[in-house]
């Protein structure tokens, strides 16, 4: 059974340090709006309704290291976050310059704000030497005007590449590793602390809100976080202790997870999972989906009943894929070998199936969305690549362009191939000069 937790919150918010007049105790306090959360996944970068901004890596050229590039949305092209003219943009007198700091950063925005959170690990796999304590950074949405906001708490890093805001407030997994020697030469990274953190966007005032070992937030909604749980057979600390690695390995392939709602207001859960799942769930609005074998299934959180909703055909293995429009995107793949299939899409409206036929070149996998703005998707729908032999002498398929562009998401559910492209520097997450 899923046991409730007992959270004990102190300071939840911070509040600012500026002086305030005196007010008269007749009067109402002002009551601050936090609206409500949104959970971003910032896989590919993070945009907002104007353009989308990721984080490239320079394989060639004068400057090595990384910048900030943008898509603009209106321009239908690709550029430096940089307006100097003839900039080389391979030092940090330009604004799109992260050097050696986009290796370990993530992008996003919140407002009128651009923020990039770097989070550095410190000592790894028996390195000597420590790296620079993990922080927020603060820019314009030209790349102007950066400025450090806060520095996260020490010892804790970030890498998730998801993140819950509301109006103001950042809520942030963080965790702390050791490196456990399996071997010679050979480590294991192992989390030994995990909470999430509140951070004040404006402030960058910073308060632990709740632990979060053994959890991970997989939705938001209204003003709630939404929980994984993972549930062991054995305990994986005390495995790890004895050095029982392949009892540990076996343990950590063996999971079972639940699911609760943790209410940021009233500082309580407000609904959890009855009955532990092998299964990765999916949540949006109310409902837990997640497959088994060849059915799909959604969960009431208010009533626990577990329905199968939809049955899919039994020649592949699936997996969910994410939300997106009101659409539960499910991947396939074969069973004997290796390699993607096709996906479907499940119409959390009128609960329809349908087969997404939209698909890159060779090598084939899905059109990527990598954000979403009124009636639009922003995505990567073709590919140019090469086979070229590794140093191993297999083979291997290298970047040359990527494509781009926009696609109304009406033609999207419809399978209808019609992109605004854009133009391009970037081979995606690289760059050659």
């Amino acid at each position: 059974m899923f046991k409730k937790l007992t959270i004990l919150l102190c300071c939840f918010f911070i509040s600012g340090c500026s002086a305030q007049s005196k007010k008269s105790s007749d009067e109402p306090p002002v009551q601050e709006t936090k609206g409500s959360l949104v959970h971003q996944k910032l896989y590919h970068g993070s945009g907002n309704d104007k353009g989308f901004y990721h984080i490239v890596f320079n394989e060639t050229g004068d400057g090595d290291g990384s910048n900030i590039l943008y898509y603009d949305y209106a321009a239908k092209k690709e550029i430096y976050l940089c307006d100097k003219p003839q900039c080389q943009h391979h030092d940090e007198a330009c604004t799109s310059y992260l050097g050696a700091m986009g290796f370990s950063s993530t992008l996003f925005v919140h407002g009128d704000y651009l923020y990039l959170l770097n989070s550095e690990t410190g000592m790894s796999m028996g390195d000597s030497q420590s790296s620079s304590a993990s922080a927020i950074y603060r820019m314009s949405l030209d790349g102007k005007n950066r400025e450090k906001l806060c520095t996260l708490p020490a010892g804790y890093s970030y890498s998730d590449n998801r993140l819950t805001f509301d109006d103001r407030y950042l809520y942030i997994p963080l965790h702390k590793t050791e490196d456990i020697q399996l071997e010679e030469n050979s480590y294991m990274q192992h989390v030994t602390d995990s909470a999430i953190f509140t951070i004040d966007l404006q402030s960058g005032k910073t308060s632990h809100l709740l632990d979060n070992k053994d959890r991970n937030i997989i939705a938001a909604e209204n003003r709630q976080i939404i929980f994984s749980q993972y549930h062991y057979s054995q305990d994986p600390e005390k495995l790890l202790n004895e050095k029982r690695f392949d009892e540990y390995e076996a343990v950590m392939k063996n999971v079972n997870l639940s699911y609760y709602a943790y209410d940021l207001d009233k500082q309580e859960i407000i609904w959890e999972s009855t009955a532990p799942v092998s299964e990765i769930s999916t949540y949006y609005q109310n409902k837990l989906y997640y497959i088994e074998g060849y059915n799909l299934h959604a969960v009431s959180v208010d009533t626990q009943q577990d329905k199968i909703i939809a049955k899919l055909p039994d020649n592949l293995l699936y997996s969910l894929n994410d939300v997106f429009d009101g659409h539960l995107i499910i991947s396939g793949w074969n069973k004997g070998e290796e390699g993607y299939v096709t996906s479907y899409a499940w119409n959390l409206n009128d609960q329809q199936m349908k087969e997404i036929t939209l698909k890159t070149s060779a090598p084939v996998q899905d059109i990527t969305i990598y954000s979403e703005y009124e009636q639009y998707f922003f995505v990567y729908y073709d590919h140019d690549q090469h086979l070229e032999k590794t140093w191993a002498g297999t083979d291997q398929y290298t970047m040359d362009t990527i494509y781009v562009g926009l696609i109304s998401k009406e033609d999207y559910w419809n399978n209808v191939a019609h992109y605004q492209p854009f133009e391009t520097l970037s081979q995606g997450i690289a760059i050659r000069r």
